[in-house]
């Protein structure tokens, strides 16, 4: 596969436009970031045109700067409620799981989901309702953090212990921050459920500057990022979700429960 530089990141000049073109990408996509390529991280999307920013910057209500009072309020009356409803709930006192706990059930947020599977990468591409230019972007998350905080650690916010420096960095870029860095770092899970665990989820948490993870990475002195893009013929998406479900990589077995059943039942009904 050739690839080519294009504002930040690199893209692959051909389109793919089969799964197994893609599946032999993986290895040279990680040569490409320098990296083993059990260190990628995969972000599907259904669209080449969606930016790598989080919900809450997408949103019409924050154009500017993260207000702090503003999502204080917000998280602080979601944990309220959530204790009062949910006393047996798992988080504790680490905040980081609450905002994990908080974007798992639709409140907007500051992360940005991605995978550890390239396969579920696509599968998130291809099984939105409006596909129109399905895409696969991959990062190599320690270089990020390696960028944007001098390490290429990947922090476990959820940890039971965290060194003082760790601890920092939690407080830094938690809910209410109001020492919230300007740049995005990479996470690990800070809340699990069946369905994160499904999805193998990971996240970048974006800082107080309404960078996408593009921005960030036209400044790096080697590339951080790739950009996959798929042939988005109607044809060819039902032959990529056909040889997914063949890999059981399907609706039923990427997400749990009812309906994720729905999903796979409709499909193979062609309803």
């Amino acid at each position: 596969m050739q690839f080519e530089s294009r504002h930040g990141y690199i893209q692959n000049t051909r389109l793919i436009t089969s799964l197994s073109e893609f599946v032999d990408a993986v290895l040279p996509i990680a040569n490409q970031l320098g990296c083993d390529p059990r260190a990628l991280w995969f972000r599907g999307v259904e669209s080449s045109m969606f930016r790598l920013t989080p919900a809450i910057m997408r949103s019409i209500n924050w154009r500017e700067n993260i207000s702090v009072e503003r999502e204080t309020q917000i998280f602080d009356d979601f944990v309220r409620r959530v204790k009062q409803s949910v006393p047996s709930q798992p988080c504790g006192n680490r905040a980081f799981c609450w905002y994990a706990m908080a974007d798992r059930f639709g409140i907007p947020t500051r992360l940005l989901h991605w995978t550890t599977s390239p396969l579920i990468a696509l599968y998130f591409s291809l099984w939105k309702d409006e596909v129109t230019t399905p895409t696969v972007w991959v990062l190599n998350p320690h270089a990020l953090n390696g960028v944007t905080l001098s390490t290429q650690e990947i922090f476990k916010m959820d940890s039971e212990v965290l060194t003082e420096a760790q601890q920092c960095i939690h407080d830094d870029y938690t809910f209410g921050s109001e020492r919230l860095p300007d740049f995005p770092i990479a996470i690990s899970n800070c809340y699990n459920d069946e369905v994160i665990n499904a999805h193998r989820t990971r996240y970048t948490v974006s800082g107080k500057r309404k960078f996408g993870l593009e921005d960030v990475a036209k400044d790096t002195s080697t590339p951080i990022l790739m950009k996959i893009r798929f042939g988005r013929s109607e044809e060819f998406i039902h032959q990529l979700k056909s040889q997914l479900f063949q890999l059981g990589a399907g609706p039923q077995d990427i997400t749990p429960g009812i309906e994720g059943i729905s999903r796979a039942i409709n499909f193979e009904y062609g309803l």
